[in-house]
């Protein structure tokens, strides 16, 4: 299932139907020309080897910042990876960071409240749960706006793509469906 919105600038769209390798098999020349700031690599930093500091990449507070991305360009995934993408090189290494993809069952999609069926017992408080989605949800929002990326990409729990440029939002979100 395909969830999409906007919220402020940002068109977004999430599933569990894809993953980073199937979003660069399907989407990888629409990144062309762009930087790209890896902030999770299988839920941990990641640093630039020599090979490839050589070519371009280099590493600040353990995010991983990419020369200008082209056809031949490798581009490090895994699971549990947190993209940013940026349409000029960054003069200056982002502030430190939330990373979202670590959050266990994080999510943009507004989630509905569980039926009877599933917790019949009322054990579990979902009203924390929802509060602390919530709360993580604004607080990505802000942090996305405040650094400016042009564009999120991020494989956790699920997929998720969040960018500025309708463009490539339409190209992804076409893929999906």
């Amino acid at each position: 299932m395909l969830f999409h919105g906007t919220q402020s600038v940002y068109h977004w769209l999430e599933t569990d139907n894809i993953d980073i390798e199937g979003f660069l098999s399907t989407c990888r020349d629409s990144l062309y020309g762009k930087y790209l700031v890896i902030t999770s690599y299988d839920r941990g930093p990641l640093v630039p080897s020599v090979e490839q500091k050589a070519i371009g990449w280099r590493g600040d507070y353990g995010f991983m910042y990419s020369p200008a991305i082209d056809k031949s360009l490798e581009i490090p995934h895994d699971e549990y990876d947190e993209w940013y993408l940026f349409t000029k090189s960054l003069e200056q290494p982002l502030p430190d960071l939330s990373i979202f993809v670590e959050v266990d069952g994080f999510r943009l999609r507004d989630i509905e409240s569980p039926s009877a069926e599933n917790d019949p017992k009322g054990a579990i408080d979902y009203g924390e749960f929802f509060d602390l989605l919530k709360e993580q949800q604004d607080h990505f929002w802000d942090q996305l706006n405040k650094i400016g990326a042009e564009t999120y990409i991020s494989h956790g729990d699920h997929f998720i793509f969040a960018s500025q440029d309708i463009d490539l939002y339409n190209q992804v979100k076409l893929q999906l469906e």
